[in-house]
């Protein structure tokens, strides 16, 4: 897996390469590790994407990003997805499923949201702050 596009906002894509990094040891624990070892790092999945969700949120309110309803609600969408995802492992355990939703749905998501969603964020954000 690579690094999906860098924006205008370091942070942001700080938070995309911990993401990668992330889905990266999910993939590996899915092939060699324990449930448990796999069961964490979808914790942290979770946790880190809540996280860079609401600090690009907060960006976008304190600027008045005027399409931030949709963003908020396309990452909204995301959340119930993994929240799903990790319901999901943690009663089936199963790895088939787990790793065909991280390739089929959450890494073509992700790329796609970077590339249109984000980096428009990020070049208004960078805008906003450099003419204040």
């Amino acid at each position: 897996m690579q690094l999906p596009i860098t924006v205008a906002i370091d942070f942001m894509n700080q938070d995309h390469a911990d993401f990668v990094k992330l889905i990266i040891q999910l993939d590996t624990a899915l092939e060699n590790e324990s449930d448990e070892k796999i069961s964490h790092i979808m914790a942290q999945l979770f946790k880190h994407t809540v996280e860079h969700f609401s600090h690009e949120e907060s960006e976008m309110q304190r600027i008045n990003f005027p399409p931030y309803p949709m963003h908020k609600g396309e990452h909204d969408q995301v959340i119930n997805l993994l929240e799903n995802a990790v319901t999901n492992w943690e009663t089936e355990h199963s790895r088939p499923s787990l790793k065909q939703f991280i390739k089929e749905t959450v890494m073509p998501w992700f790329y796609q949201h970077v590339e249109t969603m984000d980096s428009i964020t990020a070049q208004f954000i960078h805008r906003f702050d450099s003419t204040t």
